[in-house]
Formats: structure tokens, C-alpha cells, sequence
């Protein structure tokens, strides 16, 4: 299973952290592989929490981010 951390920016809306700083929603979710790992980053931020996360694409590279809970 792989892990997201999701914040509230404004309240009650939300999004995924990203790596690059700053970010947009354009870029890509920044997904980790174990929870441990996502744990560690949630505490960076007042309002993080780690939410199970799977990825959806298809061939032409097209993605569609899903959080499964």
C-alpha cells in the first residue's frame, strides 16, 4: 500500500503535499511506500494526516489521483 499526506490549506479544503516547494495542483502527488515515511512528514505540517492513496493511469500517461478513504 501506498501513502499520502493531505492538509487543509483553507478550512475544509484539502490537498496532497508535493515535493517541489512551492507547488501547484499540477504537480505530482508526492507518494511514499510505506507509512512510516508518510508519518514523518505529516508532522512538518499543523494540519497533516496520512491517507492510504493509490494511483490511477492509463496508457498515454494520463493520471487521475485517488484517495481511497
Amino acid at each position: 500500500m501506498t501513502y499520502a499526506v493531505e492538509i487543509e490549506i483553507e478550512l475544509g479544503e484539502f490537498t496532497y503535499v508535493r515535493k517541489e516547494n512551492p507547488w501547484t495542483e499540477d504537480h505530482k502527488v508526492w507518494v511514499f511506500n510505506n507509512r512510516w515515511e508518510a508519518e514523518e512528514e505529516a508532522k512538518r505540517w499543523a494540519t497533516g494526516r496520512v491517507v492510504p492513496y493509490i494511483f490511477y493511469g492509463d496508457a498515454n500517461g494520463n493520471r487521475s489521483d485517488k484517495n481511497i478513504t
